[in-house]
């Protein structure tokens, strides 16, 4: 063990660097998106990446456990990539759902 003898000035002011420098690591960087969203968050990011929901079809979501999110005391948090994953398959599945449907049309309109 080694013992440093310096000044109270010299003391506080490595303690406030050390402390600065711990406060930005939590802080997100500008460009860098947050990682987690809030429920209006959460909302507003689905509907700008091609899948349209209102506040209450999310709401119902979160009810059924249909939606991947956490809770933090009361509120609803939405981790950005899982919501994105799910939004994701939800949009395939639909697609597929879509095509399956359309090709089930022609084929009925065929037999008659």
């Amino acid at each position: 063990m080694e013992l440093i003898v310096t000044t109270q000035e010299n003391l506080t002011a490595i303690v406030n660097k050390a402390v600065n420098e711990a406060v930005k690591s939590f802080i997100p960087k500008k460009d860098e998106p947050k990682k987690n969203l809030t429920l209006l968050e959460g909302l507003e990011f689905l509907n700008n990446n091609g899948y349209r929901m209102s506040k209450s079809q999310i709401y119902k979501y979160t009810m059924d456990n249909s939606i991947p999110f956490s809770r933090f005391g009361k509120k609803i948090i939405f981790n950005r990539e899982e919501l994105a994953t799910w939004a994701a398959s939800q949009l395939k599945n639909n697609s597929i759902d879509i095509i399956a449907l359309s090709v089930s049309k022609n084929a009925a309109k065929k037999i008659y």
